[in-house]
């Protein structure tokens, strides 16, 4: 019997060992930030004017055309920055960006060319990939003219438009 009182006993200081025993809650906060650049906020470019019977159809226009550049610079935690156009297009004008000046030319379009040379139309909704490089630099070369789509008769008067760039820093 005795042997028995000693288990009860021993049982009894275990649970009350386990009774009293505290927990605690470790809590880590923290924040993971995308990594990102400065970008050009603005870049604007003013195009030569040029006379009605200068502007050909089609994107040869290549004596009116106008550099535009848009710089990443200070990136932190980034490769490439995702590049995405977006804006006003104009339906009537191959999908080139749509002439917004109020009363101004009519079958006048802006035409976004990627690149220092080539035909690469840069249109509503593309996306380029702009490298960063180790300096923590990139830039995106383009070129900006006047556009008439073939087939169209434009009229004289102001052309303005207007372009968003999104960028998606990784």
């Amino acid at each position: 019997m005795k042997a028995q009182h000693l288990v009860l006993v021993a049982l009894l200081f275990g649970a009350a060992t386990r009774a009293h025993a505290d927990s605690a809650t470790l809590t880590f906060t923290g924040n993971v930030l995308p990594g990102t650049c400065t970008v050009t906020p603005n870049v604007a470019v003013t195009l030569d004017d040029i006379q009605l019977p200068e502007l050909r159809p089609g994107n040869v226009n290549l004596d009116h055309q106008k550099p535009a550049v848009l710089h990443f610079t200070n990136c932190v935690g980034v490769s490439t920055v995702e590049v995405t156009f977006d804006g006003t297009a104009d339906p009537t004008q191959g999908g080139q960006w749509k002439n917004l000046a109020v009363g101004g030319a009519t079958n006048v379009a802006v035409i976004l060319l990627e690149g220092a040379s080539g035909n690469t139309t840069l249109s509503k909704g593309m996306k380029r990939m702009v490298a960063i490089g180790g300096a923590a630099i990139g830039r995106l070369d383009m070129r900006t003219s006047y556009y008439n789509h073939p087939g169209t008769v434009p009229t004289p008067g102001d052309v303005t438009a207007q372009i968003t760039v999104i960028a998606d820093y990784r």
